[in-house]
């Protein structure tokens, strides 16, 4: 329940639904290391497990799955046709997994709160946590 903690949690279920977990991590290891550069734990790496692991917060936790779900979406429809010569077969597994998956992100976007699925571009240069 300490304040920092507070602040440090509030900022990323802010957050969570514009910026990705790495983005927040940077954020938050930027400004530990100005309060104490010699604190344990606020290596960019441990702050970035601590996030994508340990938090539990619904909405930082549904924008990770979102943003995994998303990218496995992408790779999958990269890999839907195949080649063989002049000829071009669909991959009905590959496809039916893609479905699944497309199904799954649809699901997500009807359960979820509409603000914390959002993932519009921002520009985090100027992006400082409070």
């Amino acid at each position: 329940m300490d304040p920092l903690a507070q602040q440090i949690t509030k900022y990323m279920i802010d957050n969570a639904g514009v910026m990705g977990p790495m983005q927040m991590a940077i954020c938050i290891h930027e400004k530990l290391v100005v309060m104490d550069p010699d604190a344990e734990g606020i290596g960019l790496d441990e702050i970035s497990e601590h996030i994508n692991s340990h938090t539990l917060n619904p909405s930082v936790r549904m924008s990770i799955m979102m943003r995994n779900l998303l990218d496995l979406s992408d790779k999958l429809s990269t890999i839907l046709v195949r080649k063989n010569g002049n000829e071009v077969d669909i991959e009905n597994k590959n496809v039916s997994t893609y479905l699944k998956v497309v199904n799954e992100i649809m699901q997500m976007y009807k359960v979820g709160e509409p603000n914390k699925l959002l993932f519009a571009e921002v520009d985090y240069s100027n992006m400082q946590m409070k």
